[in-house]
């Protein structure tokens, strides 16, 4: 997964024209040889709409002026590199792309559920990973081999799905869950869902509850607050507390719930696992300005206040990004928070958002697991702060923590987030207890 960030980060770094001619001929090689890296390179630079202006461009007499400028700058050997490249690109574009002379349309509507957070999630579909880091949900099954997905749907609801796990979107505030267990909170009238598996239904009534579907042992159903209607037919209610299963015969039966039942469930939940309060902070730099932070150039500065990251036309997450050495935090709770601002002089726009991640690395330096979550969004109220947190326990083989900061620029010339307060912390074990 490491590998195919890194190619994603090259991909962005070639479409700015910055990319080293190692990096360009690194792409070339991948688009080549790697039939997943194409398919998922080929389809954000559809989403984005800069595939084919850049294609077209390369079809033109126009390409021979872009090249001649991008030389003075990174060397004739790099040209050659390019060239070679766009032609890969414009043969996949042929090959792949279903209608190469439709104009690609970006939709402006908001989209019904977002991935808002993710702990360690492997995704059974690499390519899916692209699409949701970018935003989309596709219309089919989503297989989370494991880890931890939260995903926020337009109207406030939300869902965190604890894998393995399968589950689809059907339609605004619809969920289908296959297999495996989830947990729901619906605050207002508004935002109250509909869960479906293969053994039931379960309508939200104002509540928040969980849900455990399974093949052998039909559907689980837990209340945590609120009451739900369970079932097909004959539906019941359940209020708080009370739980009940559903089998092949699609008949409610009401059962206690084994005290273990949904224990990691809860467990991967962070508001029941953030503490209030930590230790002191872990970076050694809060200025945005020190040696310390890597920031990406020409899209994030230091501020007197703060640090500000810029969209600018970035396809990717320009970003803001720190490392700390821990040494051996294994299995305790890392908390990460910061403080993001739509800049009221060039707000966020088009389902933008602000990111705080954390990545768990290795003795060597290795990124093996990441914590996210995506806290401020497009629409945001300008000049208004709002807090960001991120809580997940330490994987085991933990000696390292990076701190990220990142804009999910969507290829948009405008929006800003202006970061204040990084914080990173590992909370007392006392702490690290959930709450039912």
């Amino acid at each position: 997964m490491k590998r195919f960030d890194e190619l994603l980060e090259m991909a962005g770094k070639y479409a700015d024209g910055s990319a080293t001619a190692e990096q360009v001929q690194t792409l070339q090689s991948a688009l080549r040889d790697d039939a997943g890296f194409r398919k998922a390179f080929l389809r954000y630079m559809n989403i984005d709409a800069a595939l084919g202006g850049a294609i077209k461009t390369v079809r033109t007499a126009q390409t021979h002026q872009a090249i001649a400028a991008r030389s003075r700058a990174f060397g004739w050997r790099i040209v050659g590199a390019m060239s070679a490249l766009a032609a890969v690109v414009a043969i996949c574009l042929w090959v792949w792309t279903p209608s190469r002379h439709a104009p690609i349309a970006k939709t402006e509507m908001p989209p019904a559920v977002v991935l808002t957070a993710a702990t360690e999630a492997r995704w059974a579909d690499p390519d899916v990973e692209l699409s949701l880091r970018g935003g989309e949900i596709p219309a089919g099954l989503l297989r989370l081999e494991s880890g931890v997905a939260e995903f926020r749907f337009a109207k406030g609801a939300t869902a965190l799905l604890l894998g393995p796990a399968t589950i689809r979107f059907p339609g605004e505030n619809q969920v289908f869950l296959q297999d495996g267990k989830v947990l729901c909170r619906c605050p207002t009238p508004e935002s109250r869902i509909t869960l479906t598996t293969p053994a039931t239904q379960v309508v939200d009534l104002g509540t928040e509850f969980a849900v455990d579907a399974s093949d052998d042992s039909g559907t689980r159903v837990a209340v945590v607050s609120g009451q739900v209607r369970v079932g097909t037919h004959d539906a019941q209610l359940l209020h708080k507390g009370e739980s009940a299963v559903v089998g092949s015969d699609k008949v409610v039966h009401m059962a206690p719930l084994p005290p273990d039942a949904f224990a990691e469930l809860f467990k991967a939940d962070p508001s029941r696992i953030s503490p209030q309060s930590g230790g002191g902070n872990l970076l050694p730099d809060v200025s945005f300005s020190g040696k310390r932070w890597t920031l990406t150039e020409g899209f994030a500065e230091p501020l007197p206040a703060g640090g500000a990251v810029h969209a600018r036309g970035h396809r990717l997450w320009p970003s803001f990004r720190q490392t700390v050495n821990t040494g051996d935090v294994s299995g305790r709770l890392v908390v990460a928070k910061v403080v993001g601002t739509s800049a009221s002089e060039d707000p966020l726009c088009e389902r933008q958002s602000a990111i705080l991640k954390i990545a768990f690395l290795d003795a060597g330096g290795r990124e093996f697991a990441t914590a996210s979550r995506h806290f401020l969004q497009a629409g945001a109220t300008p000049g208004t702060p709002v807090t960001g947190e991120v809580a997940a326990f330490a994987p085991a083989g933990t000696r390292m923590i990076q701190y990220q900061l990142l804009l999910s620029a969507r290829s948009q010339p405008r929006g800003t987030v202006i970061f204040s307060g990084p914080r990173l912390f590992v909370a007392d074990p006392s702490q690290a207890t959930t709450k039912p």
